[in-house]
Parts: C-alpha cells; sequence; structure tokens
C-alpha cells in the first residue's frame, strides 16, 4: 500500500526535520577555511558575529543529525553538510528569540522515543554502558569526541528545532483527502479507445508562404533556441591526494590557467551546452550546469562536490535564448504547420465522432471505428499510477480515465504527440467504504507526513530569505 504514491510523488524523508538540501547560500568548501581561522568571525547574522567554533559546533550538530536521522551509508558532499548545518544555524536562532525553553526531562523523553536511541531503555532499565559504547561508536565514525553530555545538548537543539516546527505548521487532513489518496493507491479501470492518427489529416501541398510566415510569426517561441553555455572544467577525483591541496590554495587562483598550472590539472572545455545537456565524462550534474549559467565570463566557479569528485569550471562564452530567421528553419516550420492543421482536423473529426455516440442510443462504441477505418483497442486494467496501453504514463489522462463512471465516453478527444483518442470507460473498481475506513490511518498519516515536509521547506526556505546573514570572503581577517 502506498507504494506507487510514495515512488510519484514524495521523495524519501530521510532526515526527521525534513531540511532539503538546496543552495540557499554559496558556502563553498569552507572546512579548510574555517579551520585556519580558528574563534576569528566567518560571518554574522543580524549583526551578531558568527566564530569559526560556532560554525564547527552545527556542522557536528548536522552530522550527529544524519548520523542518527538518515541511512548511514548515504553519501553527502561537503557542500550539503554545509547548507544543513547553517539551516542549523538559523533554525536554532529563530528558535531562540521566540524563547523556545528544553528541560532535561524533554531530553530524555526525545532519547526515550528516538528510533535509534530508544534502544537503550529496552529492558525497562537505563543501559549506560550500552549508551556509551553507542556515543563512541559515533564519535568515531565522524571524530565529534561525543560526551553524554554534549550529546544530550545537541539533543537539546534537535528537541528546540522540532518545537519550533511544531509551532509553526498546523496540519488538518479531511476525510475527502484521505478517500482521494486511497483511491489513486487501491482504484483499478480498464477502457476502451480510438485512436485517429494525425497523419490521416496531414496536407503538405497547398501551402503559401504568407500561411507559413504567419505559423511562424504567431509561434516563435516554438522554435526559440535555448541559451547555451560554453566553459573550462578540471575534474579532481575522489581519490586524489590534490583533493586538500586544492581546497587549502584556492582563495590564491583566479583563472582556470592558474589552477592548471600551479595543480597539474587536465583541463577539459565544453561545446556550447543547454542547461539540460550532460557534460563528456560527467554526465548531467545539475548544480554544474546551473553554477556555469549564473558565472560571470573568465571568473573561476566555487569548488562543486559530485559524485565523481570535485570540480571547478570557468565560463569562457555564451549564448543567449534566440529564435532563427524563418529563412534559416523552413523546413521545421513547414512540418510543424503540417502537424499543426492535422492536429485541428483530428480533434474536429473525433469531437464529430463523440457527438454521434452520444447521440445514438446505444452508444455502440467499436461500431464507429469500424465505420471510420480507425483503431479500436481495449486496455487491461490499471492504477491510476500505472502505465496505460497504447496512452503511455501521463497523469492528466489518469485524471479523465477515473473521473468517468462505468461505459461513460470522455466529452473531449485526448490530443497526444502523434493522433487523438477518444476514451470511453469499461469497468471501475467499486468504491468500499469499509475497506476505507480500516486504511484510512495509514493514508492520513501519509499525507501528515507529505503536507508537514513541504510545510517545513517553506518555513526554512522563508527563514533563509529573511535571515540577515553575512559571510565574510575568505580572505578577510
Amino acid at each position: 500500500m502506498l507504494t506507487k504514491i510514495r515512488g510519484k510523488h514524495m521523495k524519501r524523508i530521510a532526515w526527521s526535520i525534513a531540511i532539503i538540501i538546496i543552495p540557499a547560500f554559496v558556502l563553498g568548501s569552507i572546512f579548510s577555511y574555517i579551520n585556519s581561522k580558528k574563534n576569528s568571525a566567518i560571518g554574522a547574522i543580524d549583526g551578531n558575529k558568527i566564530t569559526a567554533d560556532d560554525y564547527r559546533y552545527f556542522i557536528k550538530l548536522a552530522q550527529l543529525h544524519i548520523r542518527l536521522n538518515a541511512n548511514p551509508e548515504k553519501s553527502l558532499s561537503a557542500g550539503d553538510l554545509e547548507q544543513l548545518a547553517m539551516d542549523f544555524m538559523l533554525l536554532r536562532k529563530k528558535a531562540d528569540s521566540e524563547r523556545i525553553a528544553v528541560t532535561d526531562k524533554d531530553v530524555i523523553e526525545y532519547i526515550q522515543r528516538h528510533p535509534v536511541t530508544k534502544i537503550f531503555f529496552s529492558s525497562g532499565e537505563f543501559d549506560q554502558t550500552a549508551y556509551e559504547s553507542f556515543l563512541v561508536r559515533v564519535s568515531n565514525y565522524n571524530q565529534l569526541a561525543l560526551t553524554p553530555r554534549s550529546f544530550e545538548e545537541y539533543v537539546r537543539d534537535f528537541v528546540k528545532i522540532e518545537r519550533l516546527f511544531i509551532n509553526h505548521i498546523s496540519i488538518n487532513i479531511t476525510d475527502d483527502q484521505a478517500k482521494e489518496l486511497y483511491l489513486k493507491d487501491i482504484e483499478e479501470a480498464k477502457i476502451a479507445y480510438l485512436s485517429i492518427p494525425y497523419k490521416k489529416f496531414a496536407v503538405e501541398v497547398g501551402i503559401s508562404p504568407k500561411e507559413l510566415e504567419d505559423f511562424y510569426t504567431q509561434n516563435q517561441p516554438k522554435f526559440a533556441v535555448e541559451a547555451k553555455v560554453k566553459f573550462k572544467y578540471a575534474l579532481i577525483a575522489n581519490e586524489e591526494e590534490k583533493r586538500n591541496e586544492l581546497l587549502g590554495n584556492l582563495n590564491t587562483i583566479n583563472t582556470m590557467a592558474e589552477l592548471e598550472k600551479a595543480m597539474d590539472l587536465t583541463v577539459k572545455e565544453t561545446d556550447l551546452i543547454a542547461l539540460t545537456d550532460p557534460i563528456e565524462d560527467i554526465g548531467w550534474q545539475p548544480q554544474i550546469n546551473i553554477m556555469a549559467f549564473a558565472l560571470p565570463d573568465k571568473t573561476l566557479s566555487q569548488v562543486i562536490e559530485t559524485d565523481k569528485g570535485l570540480i571547478i569550471l570557468e565560463k569562457i562564452d555564451s549564448q543567449e535564448q534566440y529564435t532563427p530567421a524563418l529563412a534559416e528553419i523552413e523546413k521545421e516550420v513547414h512540418q510543424a504547420y503540417i502537424l499543426n492543421n492535422a492536429k485541428k482536423d483530428s480533434e474536429l473529426f473525433a469531437s464529430e465522432i463523440i457527438e454521434k455516440i452520444e447521440a445514438s442510443p446505444e452508444k455502440e462504441f467499436k461500431t464507429f471505428a469500424n465505420s471510420k477505418d480507425i483503431e479500436y483497442k481495449e486496455t487491461e486494467k490499471f492504477k491510476y499510477y500505472d502505465y496505460i496501453e497504447g496512452l503511455g504514463l501521463d497523469e492528466n489522462i489518469s485524471k479523465i480515465v477515473f473521473s468517468l463512471e462505468d461505459n461513460q465516453v470522455h466529452s473531449k478527444p485526448l490530443l497526444l504527440d502523434t493522433s487523438a483518442y477518444i476514451v470511453k470507460l469499461l469497468e471501475k473498481t467499486p468504491f468500499d467504504d469499509k475497506d476505507f475506513q480500516e486504511k484510512k490511518p495509514a493514508y492520513v498519516a501519509f499525507l501528515t507526513q507529505r503536507i508537514q515536509y513541504k510545510e517545513r521547506i517553506d518555513f526554512i526556505t522563508n527563514i533563509r530569505q529573511t535571515a540577515n546573514l553575512e559571510l565574510y570572503p575568505y580572505d578577510e581577517q
């Protein structure tokens, strides 16, 4: 139950407070930087300085939180960890400003109910030896140097942030919401359809230059060539010893040529690529493409951590989005014009058939296929999120199909890539209220989790946007 819904609509929530990693701040690789700063200020929030020691605390808080709440094998980049640490810093500051208090009893209750730490109370008595052994294991994994006292202070911050979310997020799931999700998970449908290929109506002759020019003018966005960038990049694989050397010396390097010379790296150059294009030898790494588009020309990027290793890039050229002249793409415009007209004619033809089906006493669907020399098909049973045989995987189609009653024909043709379709629902699973009432708590819990996830994202995003945060340049003392 809920398997398909989870797969389609919700990223797995690995962290209990549902903070996601998005590039709200450009932090770069700050680890080597804060290690060099000792207790100097690295930034400020609302005029209150952030010291390197402050930031180390929140890095450790983030590491512990991931260890307690995520898959221990989950691979996180340094940038992800830095972002989570910064989120914790902002959330804790917000909680402190609202005077959210956490008692020792609250800390103990958190440890008692957390899935990882509640085992220390499983026998009814607190197992001090197992508890201390657990802290040693976690410390060794992340070099946290945990003591019972320090661990419990980290937990105090977890509870404080948890209560901050509770104070600001209220969720009420209605029966209608739960029923809608239940039906998407349980209901099955079977349909029949008539398909009318657009090519049946394609007319390739008799198109005047004026018609083509008017079509091009009215539909220029369809023919736009998207913006592109060209950049140089250097990759340092995860196992390379030069990794720490690069991080330590980056603030003295300003160009890719200097980087190539100083680090003896292989520098490659892309062609002009779009935002969604893959990069040779690297594949599609969205954070790289986004960074390349955002960079000024001839400027080195921050170090970007990927599953391939550390990457640094320099944009060397760019091409703005533009629409080619008609003369350059006349063949493409010609084919688009033919398809556009054929699609309109197919839609009109299909609409006329639907009217005749509705007007016929028996509404015999299949006979219209035989009389009009168009294809008739029936599908096997499928659920809301399943691939529909012949029609594909499209939630908009599923919405239409599952809104129909048995033997009902949809009032409008569906216009897909190559054909127009007339759809009739043959049968659908009857609603079972008793089964729904038994399963409703699971759907309410799932919806609560999903909405809570979104609300928490919105909450932390708002805090990021409104925080008066300043991060000092690397070379500032």
